[in-house]
Protein backbone atom coordinates (compact mmCIF):
# COMPACT_ATOMS: atom_id res chain seq x y z
CA UNK A 1 0.00 0.00 0.00
CA UNK A 2 0.93 3.55 -0.81
CA UNK A 3 1.58 5.64 2.32
CA UNK A 4 -0.84 8.51 3.28
CA UNK A 5 -0.28 11.75 4.11
CA UNK A 6 -2.77 13.40 6.92
CA UNK A 7 -2.95 16.98 6.97
CA UNK A 8 -4.29 18.77 10.26
CA UNK A 9 -4.92 22.18 10.83
CA UNK A 10 -6.26 23.40 13.73
CA UNK A 11 -6.68 26.20 15.85
CA UNK A 12 -7.52 26.30 19.57
CA UNK A 13 -9.28 23.04 19.73
CA UNK A 14 -6.96 21.20 21.63
CA UNK A 15 -10.07 18.54 22.75
CA UNK A 16 -10.95 17.16 19.32
CA UNK A 17 -7.46 17.33 17.79
CA UNK A 18 -6.03 15.22 20.73
CA UNK A 19 -9.47 12.75 20.29
CA UNK A 20 -8.39 13.07 16.46
CA UNK A 21 -4.46 12.18 16.72
CA UNK A 22 -5.74 9.44 20.17
CA UNK A 23 -7.77 7.57 17.23
CA UNK A 24 -5.27 7.93 14.59
CA UNK A 25 -2.70 6.26 17.16
CA UNK A 26 -4.61 3.36 17.62
CA UNK A 27 -5.14 2.59 13.57
CA UNK A 28 -3.67 -0.73 12.64
CA UNK A 29 -2.49 1.17 9.05
CA UNK A 30 0.52 2.66 10.09
CA UNK A 31 2.80 3.81 6.69
CA UNK A 32 1.34 7.43 7.15
CA UNK A 33 3.13 10.57 7.98
CA UNK A 34 1.11 13.06 10.52
CA UNK A 35 1.75 16.77 9.61
CA UNK A 36 0.24 19.02 12.29
CA UNK A 37 -0.49 23.14 11.16
CA UNK A 38 -1.30 25.79 13.57
CA UNK A 39 -2.93 28.50 13.08
CA UNK A 40 -1.66 30.17 15.97
CA UNK A 41 -3.09 28.23 19.01
CA UNK A 42 -2.76 29.71 22.58
CA UNK A 43 -4.62 26.24 24.53
CA UNK A 44 -1.53 24.81 24.08
CA UNK A 45 -2.13 22.39 21.26
CA UNK A 46 0.92 21.58 19.70
CA UNK A 47 2.79 20.83 22.72
CA UNK A 48 -0.22 18.65 23.72
CA UNK A 49 0.01 16.76 20.57
CA UNK A 50 3.99 16.58 20.30
CA UNK A 51 3.82 14.15 23.32
CA UNK A 52 1.25 11.73 21.46
CA UNK A 53 3.60 11.72 18.40
CA UNK A 54 7.06 12.93 19.69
Amino acid sequence: MNKVYILLPYYNRKDITLSFLNSLKHQTYEDFQLILIDDGSTDHTTESALKMFP
